[in-house]
């Protein structure tokens, strides 16, 4: 019996990588890196993140994340139905599905809120006095630290693990799909990640 499913957002859930289309939006709304803010002692993901969320720099959190759920929003139309429809077969409580990503937090939440599901996980950041630092709360989750963000957020155990699905399309994911009982690979999940679960 599957108690939590979680699912991946960038080439998963959404048959694309976030990460050209927020710049995008960045960009369009006037915003701008500051480069003091930047933070480069936690691995490529996090610089990439880093100097993005350097761009909302003492903005305030709720602007911030209006303006990741309204960019959820237009994502909405590009959710993998058969990825959507995996996860909702195996519980019929919604709030117990969750997506984790190394995306920024409130693009995840804006795109949960829209499918009814529960808590997501993801990059969160930094705020001072309801303002953002424009630094990274930490680093951008990714391969087993989504694992481990995981046991934070919803106090899990790795033997909890074995009543739970997860679907990812990248290797580094394998940390997590692998503790699950249950696994769905997307069509666009990297042939290294098959290799790896074929073999084992």
């Amino acid at each position: 019996m599957i108690s939590r499913v979680f699912v991946d957002l960038d080439n998963t859930l959404l048959p694309f990588d976030t990460a050209l289309p927020v710049w995008r939006a960045i960009l369009k709304c006037g915003l701008r890196p500051k480069l003091s803010r930047i933070t480069f002692q936690h691995g490529s993901q996090s610089i990439a993140k880093s100097i993005m969320v350097s761009c909302f720099t003492e903005l305030p959190l709720e602007h911030y994340r209006l303006f990741f759920h309204e960019l959820a929003n237009k994502f909405m139309k590009s959710v993998d139905s058969s990825v959507r429809g995996w996860a909702e077969s195996l519980l019929q409580d919604k709030s117990k599905i969750h997506i984790v990503t190394g995306s920024l937090l409130p693009l995840a939440d804006g795109i949960a809120e829209n499918l009814g599901w529960g808590q997501s996980v993801g990059t969160d950041v930094e705020t001072k006095a309801n303002l953002l630092t424009g630094r990274l709360n930490g680093i951008s989750i990714k391969g087993s630290q989504k694992l481990e963000a995981i046991k934070r957020v919803f106090h899990l155990k790795n033997q909890d693990f074995r009543s739970c699905a997860a679907a990812g399309d990248s290797y580094s994911d394998r940390y997590l799909l692998q503790k699950c009982s249950v696994q769905y690979f997307p069509k666009q999940s990297s042939r290294r990640l098959i290799r790896y679960f074929s073999s084992s």
